[in-house]
């Protein structure tokens, strides 16, 4: 048997079927969902699973939720939201278009260990691991000055 990491723990590949691939189940700042949830919708786990819910009755059976911690992914809001719909969630690790102003400085090397982490031993303090590694970039690349340039800066890119 053959298992991929959803965020209930390991998912025979056998019952992966229909998958949507890239999708945003919360996108927030950073703690948002876990320190301020009264800023987002109301009900805003209600509102998650129900849409997932209607995507389960509609013949989605796993979505890849693409949110990156610096658009601020929480584990937990997507085990719950996995939990309430029988939908299965894959988590992600990496980060978005631009590096968040107050990770300037940090190498290359602090990201890698980060992205590692998430992947063979969990993500936020949980037992929840991700799954794929996102790196996004903008039209002018990774090193030559737009978005993520801050993602290199002390080391040399990979």
């Amino acid at each position: 048997m053959a298992t991929i990491n959803s965020v209930l723990g390991p998912l025979d590949t056998a019952d992966i079927g229909f998958t949507i691939m890239h999708e945003h189940l919360v996108v927030a700042s950073t703690g948002i969902t876990q320190n301020y949830p009264e800023l987002l919708v109301a009900n805003f786990m209600d509102r998650i699973a129900g849409g997932l819910t209607r995507a389960k009755e509609g013949g989605v059976d796993t979505v890849v939720d693409a949110t990156t911690f610096d658009l601020g992914r929480d584990v937990n809001v997507l085990a719950r939201a996995s939990s309430l719909s029988g939908v299965n969630i894959i988590a992600c690790t990496g980060w978005w278009l631009d590096v968040i102003r107050f990770l300037d400085g940090v190498s290359a090397d602090q990201f890698a260990e980060l992205f590692i982490r998430e992947i063979r031993d969990g993500a936020s303090g949980a037992d929840i691991k991700a799954v794929i590694l996102k790196a996004a970039s903008d039209v002018a690349g990774v090193n030559s000055g737009g978005g993520n340039r801050a993602a290199w800066s002390g080391s040399s890119p990979p």
